[in-house]
């Protein structure tokens, strides 16, 4: 421990590093099992006979669904099912916190944002999802999207649309003003991409029911928000829901709101197909 401590010094520019106390370096319980490759994330967890799930996603930012041509998807060798907002199961309102935002995908063909889930392909393999996903052909009403620029100034929280975690108080100045007045300024054009999220471990939500109850194993940074989000939008009590997550591979924040678990296991049951768990 002295040389990987002496070390480090070196790398903070400190001429040695710590024993204790602040600044000193610790061992993280869970390291040895991550460094080693014998921490089981979420997406390792796969009971016998589980049904995988690939998302399609919404190709505009705003509109409607007006048809989904998912007949070449279920030709796919292994595809199960594919489920679109017509035959969806309706899910309760989103409680806001712990869910991040009010609307639910797949309930209806409103389209809210690029990339928004329009439709599940559910399948044999992770391959065989995949490929009817990509298979799957959608039309759209395109409207415009809202922008900062064109939008209209809306009190986030007050008007219950869904935006804010909580009420909070806002002041705009006058931005062209300030610029103006400013005694040194900096005109620079700055891009970056849309997604930027690259943890080691993918987000993968397995959903499980077992005698009742529901099992979900998730990559997440917060096990109760997802345990009552689902209570919530299930209509089931909480206490019929454990979520798991002994290992989070990284994160960023991205793992913080529940988001994709909310319709994962509302997935049909009871048919010839008939599956307990679905991943």
């Amino acid at each position: 421990m002295t040389t990987v401590r002496d070390a480090a010094a070196g790398i903070v520019g400190q001429a040695a590093m710590p024993a204790g106390g602040i600044g000193a370096p610790l061992r993280r319980h869970e390291g040895r099992a991550k460094v080693t490759g014998a921490a089981k994330y979420a997406g390792e967890e796969l009971p016998p006979n589980t049904l995988h799930a690939a998302i399609v996603a919404s190709s505009i930012a705003s509109g409607r669904v007006t048809s989904i041509d998912v007949a070449r998807a279920r030709t796919v060798a292994g595809v199960v099912r594919v489920l679109t907002h017509d035959d969806m199961p309706k899910l309760g309102p989103a409680p806001i916190p712990p869910a991040g935002q009010s609307f639910t995908p797949m309930q209806d063909a409103e389209i809210r944002y690029e990339g928004q889930p329009i439709a599940l392909v559910l399948a044999e393999t992770l391959e065989a999802a995949e490929e009817g996903a990509a298979a799957v052909e959608a039309t759209y009403r395109r409207d415009e999207p809202v922008v900062f620029e064109s939008g209209e100034e809306r009190s986030p929280r007050r008007e219950n649309n869904g935006y804010a975690l909580w009420e909070f108080d806002t002041r705009k100045g006058d931005a062209e003003k300030a610029f103006a007045t400013a005694a040194a300024t900096v005109d620079q054009t700055y891009v970056t991409p849309t997604r930027h999220h690259n943890a080691m471990e993918p987000s993968t939500t397995l959903a499980e029911w077992r005698d009742g109850a529901l099992y979900i194993h998730d990559a997440t940074q917060w096990t109760y928000g997802v345990r009552y989000a689902l209570a919530g939008l299930l209509k089931i009590p909480p206490e019929t829901i454990h979520v798991r997550c002994p290992y989070t591979g990284g994160a960023f924040g991205a793992k913080g709101i529940p988001g994709r678990t909310r319709f994962l296991p509302r997935w049909p049951r009871g048919s010839s197909h008939d599956r307990s768990s679905c991943r």
